[in-house]
């Protein structure tokens, strides 16, 4: 497998796609990718995404095999990092800094195979009701049948400051934590279950589009 290599640059909300706002970025640098082209396997070193004054460090949309050592994250007013679909993707020796007092990653939409390896998360703010930590939490994906978050690992990673509650699983299954210990609360399926059915009632007369109920194999 060939992959291409980024080294030593620095991303910021100016390289950052745009949102309704006008002139305002929703991140440092968004990872999309359509269900039909090619995935580019990539591989980030030291490098640097500041999304401080925007909303996300980075996002990530249906991308796969994007790797990234030593880089630095700084969060936005929404959080760190967003991941909805897509999958293997790897976090080494990279740190986190966090400028919300909301959760600072999301990950949902069945996303698949995901790890955070010798990282560092670091909060400029204490936030008592939240937590690092948000796997399998409700996407508009959801309205329809998606596969379980599955494959997550956290291994050998360090948390200052920020909530005493580090990671909340909803629509996941257990994420494997490696001399990572720490408060982990995983919601009850049934709650779940009753909530996903909520969320799908109040929006059932909205104009979800029907290509996204579409599972693609390399989702499964």
């Amino acid at each position: 497998m060939e992959v291409q290599q980024v080294v030593n640059q620095r991303y910021t909300c100016g390289e950052g796609t745009h949102i309704l706002s006008p002139g305002l970025k929703q991140c440092a640098l968004d990872f999309y990718r359509s269900p039909e082209s090619r995935v580019t396997p990539c591989l980030y070193r030291n490098c640097h995404f500041d999304g401080s004054k925007t909303f996300w460090a980075v996002k990530f949309s249906f991308e796969y095999q994007q790797f990234f050592e030593r880089c630095s994250f700084i969060g936005g007013s929404s959080g760190l990092i967003d991941v909805c679909r897509g999958g293997d993707l790897s976090f080494k020796d990279c740190t986190f800094v966090g400028n919300s007092r909301k959760a600072q990653l999301f990950i949902r939409g069945g996303a698949k195979n995901i790890v955070f390896e010798n990282c560092k998360f670091i909060s400029e703010r204490s936030f008592v009701f939240s937590s690092w930590f948000v796997f399998g939490s409700w996407s508009l994906f959801d309205f329809f049948y998606r596969p379980y978050l599955r494959n997550i690992e956290i291994k050998n990673c360090t948390f200052t400051k920020g909530c005493i509650m580090k990671g909340i699983s909803m629509y996941s299954e257990k994420v494997k934590r490696d001399n990572s210990y720490f408060p982990w609360l995983t919601m009850p399926c049934w709650m779940i279950r009753v909530y996903w059915k909520i969320k799908r009632r109040v929006l059932k007369n909205k104009n979800i589009p029907l290509f996204m109920s579409k599972v693609y194999p390399q989702e499964l």
